[in-house]
């Protein structure tokens, strides 16, 4: 099998398996994975408010990654908002959500709708650090619909599948396409990774962000990115300060 088919059955694979018992989520080709990314950002930025909180973060310059969410079919520029002392970072989108990863991996959300509290996912990133095919345990806690929680253990594969060289802010990045299949008691569900062959970081992946989320695709951006967005949300208030200010003044 070709590189290219191999990648292609990867992700019907995952189209079949996100959920069970639900219509799963559509699999996305890695190569048409945000090619609506400049038009989705500039509508959003244009039209929709802007959280304070978000706002003030896209100022100071905060470094930014893409998500996407496939059920919804949303992007979203989400931006640095925290690093905590074990070394999660919290990344706030422009309506408030927030994803909660540590070294790539998902470990919370908030703001979605059944979120994931907290996962335990060290055994699986053992192996991806490694590039090494092996079993590993995974323990996530959600949100149950009824004000409590549930704590589910997934039994995980974690294999390497093919080189894939990414086209980043900085460049050509060569990775190694790395996948994630577990399986609980209730539903099943496979992670992509796309792992950074020198340094050995996560660049780009598409993980599971819960049961009523469903796949969610995170990528980072260069900082030009971010700058854009901070030029047309200024353009964007200097606008809405012009037209109050000529309301003011015809109302005279």
């Amino acid at each position: 099998m070709t590189r290219a088919g191999l990648l292609a059955g990867l992700l019907a694979l995952t189209a079949a398996c996100d959920h069970v018992g639900g219509s799963p989520s559509a699999a996305v080709p890695q190569d048409g994975l945000f090619t609506g990314l400049r038009k989705a950002l500039a509508t959003r930025s244009g039209v929709h408010p802007v959280l304070p909180r978000y706002a003030a973060l896209l100022s100071a310059g905060a470094s930014g990654q893409i998500v996407y969410v496939e059920e919804k079919q949303a992007y979203d520029l989400s931006l640095l908002e925290q690093v905590a002392s074990d070394g999660t970072h919290s990344w706030l989108t422009q309506d408030g959500s927030l994803f909660a990863l540590r070294d790539g991996l998902l470990l919370a959300t908030r703001g979605l709708g059944a979120d994931i509290m907290s996962s335990d996912a060290q055994e699986s990133l053992a192996l991806l650090r490694a590039g090494q095919a092996g079993t590993a345990r995974r323990f996530v806690t959600e949100l149950d619909g009824n004000f409590g929680t549930r704590l589910t253990t997934y039994m995980c594969q974690v294999a390497p599948e093919e080189e894939v060289t990414l086209e980043l802010g900085e460049g050509a990045v060569p990775t190694q396409l790395m996948s994630e299949t577990c399986h609980g008691s209730a539903l099943s569900f496979m992670n992509l990774y796309w792992v950074d062959r020198r340094s050995r970081e996560i660049r780009q992946s598409r993980q599971f962000a819960g049961r009523l989320v469903g796949m969610v695709a995170f990528r980072e951006v260069p900082d030009s990115v971010t700058r854009g967005m901070q030029q047309t949300l200024a353009a964007g208030r200097q606008s809405t300060a012009l037209a109050a200010g000529r309301q003011s003044t015809d109302s005279l």
